[in-house]
């Protein structure tokens, strides 16, 4: 029995559209790579964001002379947040928020291990854990079509982390 080794030319084009699908997917940003004022680019757009229960829109975009990145967040249950991220004079990415459960939190950070992460040295976060914590925001598995983010507290002032909420992003656009 003979076998045929050549593939019809739809077959191939199937085969050459899979791959490609799966490596734009697939393809990972080296942070590393990039000016360190450069390094929340990935995040510019709009996302769907969901964990086990919740979905909603968030989008960031460039505003103030392209210096500060802007990020709005939405809920179907009609919470909101909005928080502004920029990288100042010192070479330190900050972050402030506000949103609808009456948080102002102030965050700064940046590359560490391949991920974006955003510290808070102190919150008071009553619905969790009633206590005085510190906090951190940690951006990983950055790709062009979505990240990670976790949320984690640490109740030792940072030498142990929890995790305490995550959310898949999905690129909308």
């Amino acid at each position: 029995m003979k076998i045929n080794k050549t593939l019809s030319c739809t077959t191939r084009i199937v085969l050459v559209c899979l791959l490609l699908t799966f490596t734009s997917y697939a393809q990972v940003f080296n942070l590393s790579e990039l000016k360190p004022e450069n390094r929340f680019d990935f995040i510019l757009g709009t996302w769907e964001k969901s964990d086990s229960i919740n979905h909603g829109l968030t989008t960031y975009s460039r505003i103030l002379n392209d210096l500060v990145i802007e990020q709005i967040d939405g809920w179907p249950n009609g919470n909101q947040s909005k928080a502004f991220l920029s990288y100042d004079n010192r070479g330190i990415w900050k972050q402030s928020w506000v949103d609808t459960w009456r948080y102002h939190l102030h965050y700064k950070g940046g590359f560490e291990d391949g991920k974006m992460i955003l510290y808070q040295t102190s919150i008071y976060f009553e619905s969790a854990v009633n206590q005085e914590v510190a906090a951190r925001q940690v951006f990983s598995k950055i790709s062009k079509e979505g990240f990670r983010w976790d949320w984690e507290i640490s109740k030792d002032g940072g030498t142990t982390w929890e995790f305490l909420n995550g959310l898949d992003y999905r690129r909308v656009n």
